[in-house]
């Protein structure tokens, strides 16, 4: 479970049979798990349960993980930049451009993937990808920033711990 921007790949760019395809899927945290090893994540992109309790990972981390990088492609940044802290708020996507409706519906949909308890988050891919299909298709020339209303993502009922930061070596 890694979903990432570096895992999203197109497959036959520019023909009728392009598709967006995920790549290394749960590859690596397989493979760890049978070598007796922690869950691997890109913690920027990990939900607050499977940084805390990675036998609760389910769909709905997926979906969190989505929403992360959904929000970096709308605004150019990562929501929570490397951590999350125990209550969260963020500033929603807005548009200086008009297009009020669909940037409204698209807060939404990062409202909803990105909660902090995974219960008030979609429940299947399906049903976020059916929302994003409502949006409609926006002018690409849309200048979309993050500074829009706030919205209020809740809180995990367990603190979440920060990013693991590597120690640095000490010289002699």
């Amino acid at each position: 479970r890694d979903i990432k921007p570096e895992n999203i790949m197109v497959k036959n760019p520019g023909t009728s049979e392009e598709r967006v395809v995920l790549i290394d899927f749960g590859i690596s945290s397989t493979v760890t798990e049978a070598a007796g090893g922690p869950l691997v994540a890109t913690w920027p992109y990990a939900s607050p349960e499977q940084r805390l309790d990675p036998e609760k990972i389910s769909a709905r981390s997926d979906i969190f993980a989505t929403g992360v990088v959904l929000y970096e492609m709308l605004s150019g940044h990562r929501p929570f930049g490397n951590g999350i802290d125990e209550d969260v708020r963020l500033l929603g996507i807005s548009c200086p451009d008009g297009h009020q409706r669909q940037v409204d519906a698209i807060n939404d949909i990062l409202k909803r993937a990105l909660m902090m308890d995974p219960s008030r988050r979609y429940s299947e891919a399906l049903d976020m990808s059916r929302e994003l299909e409502l949006v409609g298709s926006t002018d690409f020339s849309v200048i979309l920033r993050s500074d829009g209303t706030i919205l209020n993502l809740g809180s995990y009922p367990a603190p979440v711990p920060p990013v693991p930061v590597p120690p640095v070596p000490r010289t002699p």
